[in-house]
């Protein structure tokens, strides 16, 4: 496969009223919107890579931009915080951010898996008002799921068709921890640490996917590691659902953007691990599994 350096993009979706609150049925439109951008890049994405050695494609710059233009409003106190955006935001946009009401988005989360043509990337959106982060919804397109939350529901379907009209009311239920359960890991500690548990280990690179499958019993605990736009949305839809977190220094894992996540030298990212799973015993026992360097 022969790919193609970044060089132009070509925003070919408008939205003539900016998005002010969290609103289901227009979100469902914008998240559509993202995915055709996605799948229209999917089979030869242009890439290239970041300082850090990660990959962006086009499809990840175009549909920032895009959600830009339909979420982001500062006349309105209305800002966004995005994953290839947020270097270039001037100090007084972040203070404002931080304590107005503020969309935190990443646009492809799972952009290795993306751009190796893995279906298990999708785009997250979340929204925190007053720097506490209320609301999330989370969609991967060639699985057809978005799960979306709404004050205190959360609604999903695997076989979104664009609208909300495909979404139903979503129950979680819980399910007895044991061996046979999948831990997805990140990438870091898959490299450079340990599990010392006989659970399946699986470093899937994609934090909606890892996200989405706890809520849907697919994986057991969710050890992870990364920014705040690729932990946002799926962290509120799991706290609305009972999940329990613990990080590597024994503090729940906040849903607050203040402190590491907003300040510092590593801003909007986690400063340590942390473990989510349903119930506090076992979030306790797979943190005492594991090793960190």
């Amino acid at each position: 496969m022969k790919y193609r350096k970044i060089s132009c993009i070509f925003i070919f979706y408008t939205w003539r009223i900016r998005l002010k609150d969290w609103d289901i049925k227009k979100l469902c439109e914008i998240l559509e919107d993202c995915g055709k951008i996605a799948l229209r890049h999917y089979e030869c994405p242009a890439y290239e890579f970041k300082k850090d050695h990660s990959v962006v494609t086009v499809a990840d710059v175009e549909i920032e931009q895009y959600l830009s233009s339909v979420l982001s409003s500062p006349e309105d106190s209305t800002f966004m915080i995005g994953e290839e955006s947020s270097d270039s935001l001037p100090e007084d946009y972040i203070r404002a951010a931080l304590r107005g009401t503020t969309w935190i988005v990443d646009p492809i989360d799972g952009t290795a898996p993306y751009s190796n043509r893995i279906p298990v990337w999708g785009t997250s959106i979340a929204l925190a008002r007053n720097g506490i982060i209320e609301e999330g919804a989370i969609y991967i397109p060639i699985l057809k799921e978005l799960i979306i939350s709404s004050g205190p529901d959360i609604f999903y379907t695997d076989s979104f068709d664009g609208t909300a009209s495909s979404l139903r009311k979503f129950h979680f239920t819980p399910f007895e921890f044991d061996a046979k359960g999948i831990i997805s890991i990140s990438q870091l500690l898959s490299k450079k640490g340990e599990v010392n548990m006989p659970n399946t280990v699986q470093a899937i690179s994609s934090c909606v996917y890892s996200f989405t499958s706890m809520a849907l019993g697919r994986y057991a605990a969710y050890v992870v590691k990364a920014k705040i736009w690729d932990i946002a949305a799926g962290w509120a839809i799991l706290s609305k659902l009972g999940f329990s977190s613990i990080t590597e220094s024994g503090e729940a894992l906040p849903l607050s953007l203040s402190g590491p996540f907003a300040e510092g030298p590593t801003r909007w990212a986690m400063p340590e691990h942390a473990v989510i799973a349903y119930g506090q015993e076992t979030v306790n026992n797979v943190i005492k599994s594991l090793r960190f360097q």
